[in-house]
């Protein structure tokens, strides 16, 4: 054999080595592309009280299967993110403010590649309806809601501000201030704040004023008490009565009563600081006042079914009933 054929054959077998080769590190080096982040919501509109469901078992990988991907969710699409990664493709959420909100999600693969994805819900909230819980903007608290008759009551003592000794007069100091009975405040959790007259008036004299009600609430009148004690069966000639006045109506208003406005006996607070009768007592101031130092009260009591309307001095500090504009 020649040397020049020898020469063409070993050329050949190099090529071919080579070729090998490349095809080799051709498979080897096939590049790794970014998960496709995808994922549907239900519903896309709702409420502050709608669960929103996330789902984002369309999302793929060319090289993981779904099982190996990770998820995080945004929520607002503010760069903060609100979840950890999770194996899991599904998540809920609940929104807590009305507006458009941005949802971002993120998957990554095993190689640590990311692709994302958004979405947009929408949360309004219907007007209010007597008979929802209402809640107070101000600090995010729950109140339960009755309508009766005509009027629209809380059906929980207000319990809103912040708690200060009881051996200190409440100030007009351009914050809400409350007592909580023993000064324990596992006690305004239960049975509300109690508050004197021009706190909880917030220094306002006139009637029906909102005080430290909520926007759209406010601190009942005398007036709108005689309301509420004919709605539940006290004749209209008692109503004007001060004393002990009506029958069964008391009873009614009571905790487990039959009207559903559920006062509960959380006693008061005296002018020297005391508190007394805790399941004795449900006391409530109104919005109209008597004198420079006298206000309208009503008082319920654990032994007898009738409603006291008397004048009591405003330093003392009572429960706090709001009513409905």
């Amino acid at each position: 054999m020649s040397i020049l054929k020898c020469c063409f054959i070993l050329l050949i077998i190099s090529f071919v080595i080579t070729s090998c080769k490349k095809d080799n590190n051709d498979e080897d080096q096939i590049q790794n592309n970014p998960p496709v982040a995808s994922f549907t919501v239900t519903p896309t509109t709702g409420n502050t009280s709608t669960t929103f469901n996330f789902d984002a078992s369309a999302s793929h990988d060319d090289n993981d299967p779904l099982s190996s991907l990770q998820f995080r969710w945004d929520w607002e699409n503010d760069g903060n993110w609100d979840t950890q990664f999770s194996n899991d493709p599904t998540s809920t959420h609940q929104y807590g403010t009305e507006g458009d909100h941005a949802i971002k999600l993120l998957v990554q693969d095993t190689e640590g590649l990311s692709g994302t994805d958004t979405r947009q819900v929408t949360v309004t909230n219907p007007p209010f309806q007597c008979g929802d819980p209402f809640t107070d903007p101000r600090d995010g608290e729950i109140y339960n809601t009755i309508q009766i008759d005509t009027q629209c009551w809380m059906s929980e003592n207000l319990n809103t501000g912040n708690m200060i000794n009881g051996n200190l007069d409440q100030a007009d100091n351009g914050e809400i201030e409350k007592y909580c009975y023993d000064n324990n405040e596992a006690n305004c959790d239960t049975y509300g704040g109690l508050y004197q007259w021009n706190e909880l008036m917030q220094y306002s004299t006139n009637d029906s004023a909102q005080g430290i009600c909520p926007d759209g609430w406010h601190i009942p009148s005398d007036f709108e008490w005689m309301t509420l004690e004919m709605a539940v069966g006290m004749p209209e000639s008692e109503v004007v009565k001060s004393g002990l006045r009506g029958t069964d109506e008391g009873a009614k208003l009571k905790a487990g009563g039959s009207s559903g406005f559920e006062a509960l006996l959380g006693g008061y607070r005296n002018n020297g600081g005391s508190f007394l009768s805790i399941g004795s007592y449900a006391t409530f101031f109104t919005s109209s006042h008597s004198t420079i130092n006298l206000s309208w009260c009503r008082y319920l009591f654990s032994t007898k079914d009738q409603i006291l309307r008397e004048k009591f001095e405003k330093t003392f500090a009572y429960s706090v009933r709001c009513i409905k504009d």
